[in-house]
């Protein structure tokens, strides 16, 4: 009757600080092929009987095959370079060396833990640390005390660098006794959350906040039904389209070219880039110096009072941006933003 079959991944790898897990798979896998009297030495080799001794053969040999895959490279290059070995003299070795821990394997262990691998913004935070926490079981199950501050140190000093911001608001927060591994995981992935919150918003921004630009006209500033050159629009052209100013109003309708104009990201706001010819129109009225009359088939408008925009939707500019009416006039732009 032929052994079951064991695939070389259903036996835990042992790294040299897991024993008692890699022990009992390793077991049972030797167990369902038939062949764990061979490698735990109760099965001796026959000394007579050719068909006997081949049996004993194959199942020393799947004994060794199942240490070769499950030993971690050092390992295995430690314990089975020596090919005259039977799998019960190498199993014997493992066990010898590692059933037990002493304290330098216990430091080697708890060193593993302690130099863990530096995090990685550029990468999930969460399956990281969950790797970093892995190696600190590891060394607690070798009898290293590891203590909630001693955690939170180690933490600190595989967290990505570019979070050292977020990492001094909690260090500065927080009393040096009573500090915790798991304050220190929190903010590293709140402020992952919020690097990758800000990520996708400025992705959206940038995709939605394009300038508009006519079908029809092939100008930026209006959509094509807005634009004047649609003959469904020849209504809205009354008494103001380009150079028929409204009565009794001292009016400009110009092309304007804007400059030193800082791009900024706003939500639902297109900014024009710098040197780009928007059409703007402006009616300022005699009556009232402060009124202004906005034109309907216009895309763009001039304000003079920064409560004209929808709340939270203007920004204003770290310096005026200068817009350049047509001729030689300007005029100074300190906020933008819908309205």
């Amino acid at each position: 009757m032929s052994s079951p079959s064991i695939k070389a991944d259903m036996i835990t790898k042992f790294t040299g600080s897991n024993y008692a897990k890699w022990n009992i798979s390793f077991k049972s896998a030797c167990r369902i092929a038939q062949c764990w009297g061979v490698v735990a030495g109760t099965t001796i080799k026959p000394a007579t009987g050719a068909a006997e001794i081949a049996a004993w053969e194959t199942k020393n040999n799947q004994g060794l095959g199942f240490l070769g895959v499950s030993l971690a490279p050092h390992l295995a290059l430690r314990f089975l370079k020596d090919d005259a070995k039977t799998s019960a003299e190498v199993y014997a070795l493992v066990k010898a060396d590692y059933e037990e821990l002493n304290a330098l394997g216990a430091f080697n262990i708890f060193e593993k833990f302690y130099a863990g691998p530096k995090l990685q913004a550029n990468k999930p935070l969460c399956a990281q640390i969950d790797k970093l926490l892995a190696l600190k079981q590891d060394a607690v199950n070798a009898g290293v005390t590891i203590s909630d501050q001693y955690e939170a140190f180690a933490l600190l000093r595989v967290a990505p660098p570019e979070y050292s911001n977020a990492i001094t608001s909690v260090l500065q927060s927080k009393d040096i006794t009573t500090i915790t591994g798991k304050q220190i995981i929190e903010a590293l992935l709140q402020e992952e959350s919020l690097r990758t919150t800000s990520a996708v918003a400025g992705r959206v921004s940038n995709t939605t906040n394009k300038p508009k630009k006519c079908g029809l006209c092939g100008k930026k500033g209006h959509l094509q039904e807005n634009c004047w050159d649609d003959p469904k629009n020849v209504h809205k052209r009354k008494g103001k389209g380009k150079g028929k100013p409204g009565n009794n109003n001292n009016s400009a309708n110009n092309s304007a070219t804007v400059s030193s104009i800082e791009i900024v990201d706003v939500p639902n706001v297109t900014v024009p880039a710098p040197e780009e010819s928007i059409c703007i129109s402006l009616y300022s009225l005699h009556d009232k110096k402060l009124s202004w009359m906005l034109d309907s088939g216009c895309s763009n408008y001039i304000t003079n009072d920064f409560k004209d925009f929808i709340p939270r939707t203007y920004v204003s500019y770290p310096l005026p941006g200068v817009a350049q009416l047509a001729g030689t006039c300007h005029t100074m732009e300190s906020e933008i933003g819908r309205y």
